[in-house]
C-alpha cells in the first residue's frame, strides 16, 4: 500500500489506548476529518491515569498532509502550532518511521498499519529531559 493509499484509509473515527512507560495509560477517541484534497485535521481527547492513580483529561490536535506521496504531520495546537512534527518514511510493507528532535530530546517513531482494522504508533523518546516509550493502538470507532 502506498503512503497516499494508507492516508486515505485513516479518515473517520477511531478509539485508542496509549501506554506510556513509565507514566500511565491514556484512553480516548480520535478523528481524522477531511480538511482539503490531501489533508486531514486530527483531534484526540480522552482520560489519562498515571501509574500513581492520578486521573485527568487531555486533548491534542495535529494536521496530516500528503505531499509528493509522503505523509507530513504538523502540530495543530499549542506553542508549536503549524510546525512540522515529522515526515513518515514508508518501507513498502505497511510500516513507516520518523524522527523529530525536540531540543535535545529525540523522538523515534514507528507506525504499523493494518488498515482498515487497526494501526499502531510507537514513540521512543530519549534525551536529557525526556525518557519514555509511548505505544498507541487505534481501532475503528
Amino acid at each position: 500500500m502506498t503512503p497516499t493509499e494508507t492516508f486515505n484509509q485513516l479518515q473517520g473515527a477511531w478509539r485508542f489506548e496509549r501506554k506510556i512507560t513509565p507514566g500511565g495509560v491514556m484512553r480516548g477517541d480520535a478523528v481524522f476529518n477531511q480538511a482539503g484534497t490531501d489533508a486531514y485535521d486530527y483531534e484526540e481527547q480522552g482520560r489519562w491515569t498515571l501509574d500513581d492513580g492520578t486521573v485527568g483529561e487531555f486533548s491534542k490536535r495535529y494536521s496530516y498532509r500528503v505531499i509528493n506521496d509522503d505523509i507530513h504531520v504538523y502540530y495543530a495546537d499549542g506553542v508549536d502550532n503549524g510546525k512540522l512534527f515529522h515526515v513518515l518514511e514508508f518501507d513498502g510493507i505497511g510500516q513507516a518511521r520518523a524522527e523529530h528532535l525536540c531540543g535535545q530530546d529525540l523522538y523515534v517513531s514507528a507506525y504499523k498499519f493494518t488498515l482498515p482494522e487497526k494501526f499502531q504508533v510507537t514513540h521512543t523518546v530519549q534525551g536529557p529531559k525526556k525518557d519514555y516509550v509511548s505505544v498507541t493502538n487505534f481501532t475503528p470507532s
